[in-house]
């Protein structure tokens, strides 16, 4: 659909305000059509487009307005709707404000149920440095409520790519220190990163000008980088007390290259490297240098690598090694490499290759980690350090892939974010349209024009559904189906799950269209949330209320009770547990939490979410199955099993109409479940001093059921009289099946 340009809108107007005589002069279309107008929905538009469109602007619409009950007050409306008066053309993900709003009103509330895919679409989008940076800072705001799992992806699907993209450079800005860059660029995901991430992303990034905020893992892996020969000894003992300790260390009076050492005058002397035993050492600088210079010649061997590779391969069929076998041929060679560095020059003895397992992480550090440091860290104790060994093992772990877990973590609501992954974020483009036909219809933005707003296009959206419940029009059924029943996650903020009235609206947008087959994904991402037991209720009571209207099948209704409503209050344990407080009585909890669908529950629901559950008090709402279920099966709170038989059966007679019912239910279930002899034997005798006092046209399925029970029955668990009785009354009454008789 095109949408009309604001341009067109002002000229329509215009030509409204004159009439030629043969026309009738209509009224002046009002804000509200000149908006709607703009956006794209004139009132006569039908079909695919219109609905696309509908939909579109209606749940951009309802961002502004949920913006504008949230809590947040730092995005000036009235300069971003002006920003996008003056510039409708700009990209949205340019626009900080738009970004604010966005984060505020769609990402917050979802952030334990992104997902990578909708990361991955994220890192794509055209955000600016600056609105990046203003992404980064919200989500480090909420960093401690992730799980470490959606921490790692956040770096590795959205952060990492964006900031690799040739369009942005990874943001870096020559005025900026490398502290400076890491914390606007990476904020508290960081520590998500590699020492080679930083490297790649901002060439003149300086690891040890930020050695305070580099995790210990960071800080072992910064030692394995290229260039690390470049460091002097005071340098190095400096990482590693910062290693140790988890904190700085002193802070170094002059840069690395600059002819200074450092170390500070107050530098404990136990750090500084000693002599290695067998051989007496170079100066420690050389030595450190030599140190260096073989380990990462051995790590990128070349020379005479190439010889003994080329021997060794053509010695079998290189296709028949195992991975393994090649790595330990490497490792081998480079091992033999290192030590030939430091082997003392008169003993001309060619020292035996090292042999340990290449995949396990111990071997790894002895046979490789520990010669190196050494080296300049002869302190066997401090090599042990649990957080130096640590670190380094992550280190392993991380280079092995082993450590690199970004598999799905299991939540509920991601399942319905996940099936249209950049739907969350095309929201932005929406809102700035919304904003922007704001302006330049002179629409002012407030809470109550808003809400006007949403009616009325919630007005054009049941206009529809009703137009398609009267009608057979199977073209635009599908369409609307396509359009409107594609759920998605509720991005509702703690505000909106303590207001009632907000969740009202937000029902009518969100879950109506959906109604009555709504999605099982959705109704489960709904028992989730954490719902104030007010706005629960609404939401009963709304879904009650609508699907009374539609005559659908109740499978509909028993997933809502299953999937939300028994889910929901089951898991609520925040002020009112199971909301069984906001309640006086059995019969008011059953009405405001279950509402039209307490009949697909279990009568022992009920008793195990609210524990001062009484049957008997709500026994004129029980189905007649509840009423059955009531007095067969085991009760987890008095009163006794006897006196529930005694008060059903009484109500029974003063309600004899639904005695029918509960006895065919009475039957079917007894043939279901376990049943004492106690309760058995009780209601035999119930049902036989019932008969007097039953309308005659119950009598005779009063008789079939206590046919059927005896034949249910064990046999032990039948009255002994009961045959005896019930022959007696056959021969006065004659109205007892002959077959009852007969066992």
């Amino acid at each position: 659909m095109l949408i009309e340009p604001p341009e067109a809108v002002a000229s329509s107007v215009q030509s409204n305000n004159t009439c030629t005589s043969e026309e009738t002069c209509s009224k002046e279309p009002d804000e509200t059509s000149h908006f709607l107008q703009c956006v794209g929905l004139p009132p006569t538009d039908t079909g695919r487009d219109h609905l696309e469109r509908l939909k579109e602007m209606l749940e951009a619409t309802m961002d502004v307005y949920t913006f504008m009950r949230s809590s947040m007050s730092g995005v000036p409306l009235l300069s971003l709707q002006g920003a996008l008066e003056l510039n409708p053309k700009a990209d949205p993900f340019q626009n900080e404000d738009l970004v604010h709003m966005w984060l505020e009103v769609k990402m917050k509330p979802l952030l334990k149920s992104i997902t990578k895919h909708f990361l991955s679409c994220l890192s794509t989008k055209n955000f600016s440095c600056s609105t990046y940076q203003t992404v980064v800072q919200e989500l480090s705001h909420h960093y401690s409520e992730m799980d470490p799992v959606r921490q790692k992806w956040i770096y590795t699907f959205f952060m990492y790519p964006f900031l690799s993209g040739d369009r942005v450079a990874g943001c870096v800005d020559r005025e900026e220190s490398s502290e400076e860059w890491l914390m606007k660029n990476f904020g508290a995901f960081k520590a998500m990163a590699r020492m080679k991430d930083f490297s790649k992303l901002n060439m003149v990034f300086s690891g040890l000008e930020v050695l305070h905020l580099l995790s210990p893992v960071q800080k072992a892996d910064l030692l394995l980088q290229p260039g690390v020969e470049s460091l002097d000894n005071g340098t190095l003992t400096l990482v590693f007390h910062s290693m140790m300790t988890g904190g700085p260390g002193p802070h170094p009076t002059a840069i690395p290259g600059s002819g200074h050492n450092w170390m500070t005058p107050g530098y404990s002397s136990s750090y500084l490297p000693k002599p290695h035993d067998p051989y007496k050492p170079p100066s420690p600088h050389d030595q450190f240098k030599g140190v260096v210079k073989g380990f990462m010649g051995a790590f990128r061997p070349i020379g005479s690598f190439v010889h003994d590779f080329v021997s060794f391969v053509h010695e079998r069929d290189i296709s028949e090694m195992r991975s393994t076998t090649l790595t330990q041929f490497l490792l081998n060679w480079t091992l033999g490499e290192l030590a030939d560095i430091y082997r003392p020059k008169e003993v001309p003895v060619v020292p035996q290759m090292p042999k340990f397992d290449v995949t396990n992480v111990e071997d790894w550090y002895s046979q490789v980690v520990m010669p190196l440091l050494w080296r300049f860290l002869p302190n066997e104790e401090n090599m042990k350090h649990p957080t130096i060994k640590m670190a380094f093992h992550e280190v392993f772990y991380l280079d092995h892939g082993m450590n690199n877990d970004t598999s799905e973590v299991p939540d509920v609501c991601s399942i319905t974010l996940d099936k249209s992954p950049c739907g969350l974020s095309d929201a932005v483009e929406n809102v700035a349209h919304v904003m922007h036909c704001a302006a330049r219809s002179h629409f002012e933005i407030n809470e109550a024009t808003m809400k006007r707003l949403i009616m009325e296009m919630l007005k054009r959206l049941n206009s529809l559904i009703e137009e398609l419940s009267k009608t057979n029009l199977h073209e635009l059924a599908y369409d609307f189906h396509e359009i409107f029943r594609r759920p998605d996650s509720p991005a509702l903020t703690q505000e909106h799950l303590q207001d009632p009235e907000f969740i009202k609206l937000w029902f009518q947008i969100k879950l109506m269209p959906l109604l009555p087959d709504v999605p099982i994904g959705l109704l489960s991402c709904l028992s989730n949330k954490n719902f104030s037991c007010p706005v629960y209720q609404t939401i009963v009571a709304e879904l009650g209320d609508k699907l009374s209207f539609m005559h659908a099948d109740p499978m509909y209704s028993r997933n809502i009770y299953e999937h939300f409503i028994f889910p929901f209050l089951r898991n609520h344990n925040t002020s009112d547990p199971q909301c069984v407080f906001s309640a006086n009585n059995s019969a008011e909890y059953l009405l405001e939490n279950f509402g039209a669908f307490a009949r697909f529950a279990s009568v022992t629901d009920f008793y195990e979410l609210n524990p001062n559950f009484s049957g008997l008090e709500v026994l004129p709402l029980l189905t007649p199955r509840q009423t059955a279920e009531l007095l067969l099966l085991p009760l987890p709170t008095p009163p006794e099993k006897e006196f529930v038989i005694d008060r059903v059966f009484d109500f029974l007679l003063e309600s004899p109409e639904q005695i029918p019912e509960v006895l065919h239910y009475l039957v079917e279930l007894a043939g279901e479940v376990n049943v004492s002899c106690g309760v058995y034997r009780q209601i035999f005798e119930s049902l036989y001093k019932a008969i007097p006092s039953i309308p005659p046209h119950v009598e005779p399925v009063t008789w079939a059921t206590i046919d059927d029970l005896i034949e249910i029955a064990p046999e032990e668990c039948v009255p002994d009289d009961i045959l005896v009785r019930l022959t007696s009354l056959t021969l006065t009454s004659l109205k007892m099946p002959s077959n009852a008789v007969q066992r």
